[in-house]
């Protein structure tokens, strides 16, 4: 799914052996790209990180959109992230034209 990071959230679940363990939360905008390329905010969602695995959560810092993959394809508060890879504003613009294009070729072919 398409997402716009609005924040993470790191919280500490205490203590196993002397070593702090974190859990992220990742509070995100669910997004589509209408037809004619406007980027249309869906719903907001709560999504965890798994423990352990840092490159999500750098990944998620340093961008502000990203296309991300659940545990089970669920896109439900509380469900975790699997993979996710950032998108740059420019990125995010390429999709825009894409998305336009593909309409457009379609319309065409409807036409003839």
């Amino acid at each position: 799914m398409l997402v716009k990071v609005n924040s993470i959230i790191r919280r500490n679940e205490g203590q196993e052996e002397g070593k702090e363990e974190n859990q992220y939360i990742v509070r995100v905008t669910k997004l589509d790209i209408d037809d004619l390329g406007s980027v249309i905010p869906l719903r907001e969602i709560e999504l965890w990180l798994p423990l352990y695995d840092e490159s999500i959560v750098k990944t998620l810092m340093n961008s502000h959109y990203a296309a991300i993959f659940t545990e089970g394809y669920n896109e439900e508060d509380g469900s975790t992230i699997i993979l996710a890879r950032g998108f740059t504003e420019e990125e995010l613009n390429k999709e825009k034209e894409k998305t336009i294009k593909k309409v457009n070729e379609k319309r065409r072919d409807h036409t003839k």
